[in-house]
C-alpha cells in the first residue's frame, strides 16, 4: 500500500477543504489527469494503480490524525466532526484502457485525490525500470547537502509529494536534510510534518481560483475567491497564489485591501524575476511595504534556482520562501514525470488555468480558453 495515512497529502487539500464544507458543499467537479511528456508511455502500470485505487477505498482517518489536525489552529470543530465520519469513496475514480483518468463526484468528496493518485502513479512508473536509484539519488543528495550547508541563512519547504520517487523516499530525504543541514523549514505533506515533528505549510490551490470561475462572471472570480478565503481564516494562511489567470489579471483585482490582508503571493509559472519584480512594483504602487510581505517561489525549483532567488530578493521583502518539489524528492537519475490534475468543470461549466508558462494551461473546451484569453487579454 503506497498511501498509509489520509495525512499523506499537501495542507491545501484540507484547507480548501474545510471552505468547501462551509461555502460550497453541494458542488460537482469533474477531474482529469494530464501527462505532459512525450513518447511516455502509463499504460503498463494501469493494474498497479487500479489496485492502489481500490486500496483507497473505505479509508478513514484515524483519531490521531484528526487530533493532528484540530491542533494546527485553524481547523474547525464542526469540520473535524465531519472528517471523523469521512469515508474515501474511490467509485468516482475511472480509468480508462490508455490511463486516461477522470474524477466525478461532490467537491467535498473528490478533493482529496489529487496528490495521492499523483504520488501512486509517479511511484507505480519508476518502480517498472531496473536501476540503482537510490544510491544514485543519496549520491546526488549529499552534493546538495553541502551545497546548502554553504548557506546557513537559507531555508526552504518540501513541496515534493505528488512527484515523489516513493513515499519511503521522501520521509529519507526530509530525514537527511533535518539531521544534516539547518535548511528545511517544512513540508507541505501533512502526515510527514506530524511524523518528524516540523511545520507543515501551505494555503491554497489553483483548483481552488477555478471554481469561482463557474460561480460567478470570470471578471468577478479572483476577488470572489480573495474574499471566501477571508471570511473563512482571516489573516491566517495568507499566500495566494496568482497565475490562475495570470498575473496581470490576478494584479488588477489585487487591490489595496486584499494586498493588506494577505501575508504574501506564490510564484508557480513564469519568469520568477519578472514575477518578483512586478509584485514589488505592484506592493509599493499601493503605499504597501514589500519589506512586509512574503514572496513563494514554487515552479520547478532546483536548490540552485531558489537560492539565487533568495538572493536576489531577500533584502527587498520580509521573507523569500522557496518550495521545492520534484528536484528534491525524485533526484534519482531519471527523467521526472510532468503530471497533473485539474477540475475542468464544476455544476458542468467550464473552468480554465491559463498559466504564465506556455503549456500549462488546463481545461477541457477550447472555446472556453479562447474566451478567458480575450477576456483578459492573455496570451498564455
Amino acid at each position: 500500500m503506497i498511501i498509509k495515512s489520509l495525512l499523506d497529502n499537501d495542507l491545501y487539500t484540507f484547507t480548501v477543504m474545510q471552505l468547501v464544507f462551509h461555502q460550497f458543499k453541494d458542488m460537482e467537479v469533474n477531474y482529469k489527469f494530464k501527462l505532459r511528456n512525450e513518447g511516455v508511455d502509463l499504460q503498463s502500470i494501469k493494474p498497479q494503480v487500479q489496485a492502489q485505487v481500490r486500496m483507497l477505498h473505505g479509508r478513514k482517518f484515524s483519531a490521531n490524525e484528526l487530533w493532528y489536525l484540530n491542533s494546527l489552529g485553524y481547523f474547525k470543530l464542526d469540520f473535524i466532526d465531519y472528517l471523523r465520519n469521512y469515508t474515501l469513496d474511490t467509485t468516482g475514480i475511472t480509468i480508462s484502457e490508455d490511463m486516461e483518468i477522470s474524477i466525478k463526484g461532490r467537491w467535498l468528496e473528490t478533493i482529496m485525490f489529487e496528490v495521492p493518485l499523483l504520488a501512486i502513479i509517479n511511484e507505480l512508473y519508476f518502480d517498472q525500470f531496473n536501476h540503482d536509484w537510490e544510491r544514485h539519488g543519496h549520491l546526488i543528495l549529499n552534493g546538495k547537502i553541502t551545497q546548502l550547508n554553504d548557506y546557513s541563512d537559507f531555508k526552504f519547504n518540501d513541496f515534493g509529494t505528488r512527484r515523489r520517487r516513493s513515499a519511503d523516499w521522501q520521509r529519507l530525504v526530509l530525514t537527511r536534510l533535518l539531521n544534516e543541514t539547518n535548511s528545511l523549514a517544512g513540508t507541505s505533506n501533512v502526515y510527514l510534518a506530524m511524523e518528524l515533528g516540523i511545520p507543515v505549510v501551505g494555503t491554497m490551490s489553483h483548483q481552488y481560483l477555478m471554481a469561482f470561475q463557474a460561480l460567478c462572471h470570470p471578471l468577478q472570480a479572483q476577488k470572489l475567491a480573495l474574499g471566501a478565503w477571508i471570511t473563512e481564516y482571516g489573516t491566517k494562511l495568507g499566500i495566494v497564489l496568482t497565475d490562475t489567470i495570470g498575473i496581470d489579471a490576478f494584479l488588477n483585482d489585487f487591490d489595496d485591501v486584499f494586498a493588506s490582508i494577505y501575508s504574501g503571493v506564490r510564484h508557480d509559472s513564469g519568469d520568477p524575476y519578472d514575477w518578483a519584480e512586478q509584485v514589488i512594483k505592484h506592493y509599493r504602487a499601493l503605499g504597501i511595504n514589500p519589506l512586509t510581505k512574503t514572496l513563494v517561489f514554487s515552479d520547478g525549483l532546483t536548490i540552485n534556482k531558489a537560492i539565487n532567488l533568495f538572493n536576489k530578493f531577500k533584502s527587498q521583502v520580509k521573507l523569500v520562501s522557496p518550495g521545492i518539489g520534484t528536484s528534491l524528492t525524485n533526484d534519482v537519475g531519471y527523467v521526472p514525470l510532468q503530471i497533473v490534475i485539474k477540475p475542468v468543470t464544476f455544476n458542468g461549466i467550464p473552468v480554465a488555468k491559463l498559466s504564465d508558462s506556455p503549456g500549462k494551461t488546463m481545461c477541457d473546451s477550447d472555446a472556453y480558453v479562447t474566451y478567458l484569453r480575450e477576456l483578459f487579454n492573455c496570451a498564455s
